[in-house]
């Protein structure tokens, strides 16, 4: 595997959703990268107080879609851009089936990049940190 992106996220208290969305589109329409997994390591404790990640199950099985310019929120979020400045709108049948992701400082996600996924605001008193990294096959 070659690690190709590395992000370290902050979402401070009153912190924007992150509106849902999908990895693999802009790196296979940017980069050319059409395989990849994602690993999302809890630096925090990540519940839905200060916006965990969400995710909708088996929504991996659908193509990646592009962000639209406004989204909706996510996990009780109000509507906006949200972090990436939009999101995509799965189908309310699938939204219904959200699970949040709680986890411990120290546990880490691993999904595909078609999964839909997001977080809502940071609505707890402290910081909420992660770290985001990105995977593809070794060429």
């Amino acid at each position: 595997m070659d690690c190709f992106g590395l992000t370290y996220i902050v979402k401070a208290p009153g912190g924007d959703p992150a509106m849902w969305h999908q990895d693999g589109y802009p790196w296979r329409t940017s980069m050319g990268i059409g395989e990849a997994l994602t690993l999302w390591a809890a630096l925090d404790d990540c519940d839905e107080e200060n916006g965990c990640l969400q995710v909708i199950p088996a929504s991996h099985r659908g193509e990646a879609r592009p962000l639209e310019a406004v989204g909706g929120g996510v996990g009780g979020g109000e509507a906006g851009a949200g972090m990436f400045g939009g999101g995509i709108f799965p189908e309310a049948e699938l939204v219904a089936t959200t699970r949040p992701l709680i986890m411990r400082a120290g546990d880490v996600s691993a999904h595909h990049p078609c999964l839909v996924h997001g977080s809502g605001p940071n609505r707890s008193g402290g910081e909420r940190a992660a770290l985001v990294l990105r995977y593809r096959p070794a060429r």
